[in-house]
């Protein structure tokens, strides 16, 4: 799986970060891209993922911070993956495992 910011947004691939479009446009807050790291955590939280819930949401954090490192970010990234952890934690209960990501071209 490869994920590429121009190529998910050229595609329409602009909302792996369910619920944050409604305040952040194309997964990006104040110019972070956070699609990437979102991407890999619906796949988590898709029937098809491998981790509990716990730790998938423990790696969105993780990889929302590693891309921080990446795009030079790091004390924003910081603060958002704190933010996407908290909103994820309590609302992920009732998505969790409860649609599949399997031949979905977006999820590739």
């Amino acid at each position: 799986m490869v994920c590429n910011e121009e190529i998910n947004l050229k595609k329409g691939w602009n909302h792996y970060c369910t619920g944050l479009n409604l305040l952040f446009k194309n997964d990006t807050i104040w110019g972070f891209y956070i699609g990437c790291p979102c991407k890999t955590h619906d796949i988590h939280y898709s029937k098809e993922g491998t981790f509990c819930r716990k730790t998938a949401d423990f790696l969105l954090r993780k990889n929302i911070q590693k891309q921080g490192v990446i795009q030079e970010r790091i004390i924003l990234a910081f603060f958002v993956s704190w933010f996407a952890w908290f909103a994820v934690r309590p609302i992920g209960i009732f998505i969790w495992k409860t649609w599949s990501s399997f031949k979905v071209p977006r999820y590739q």
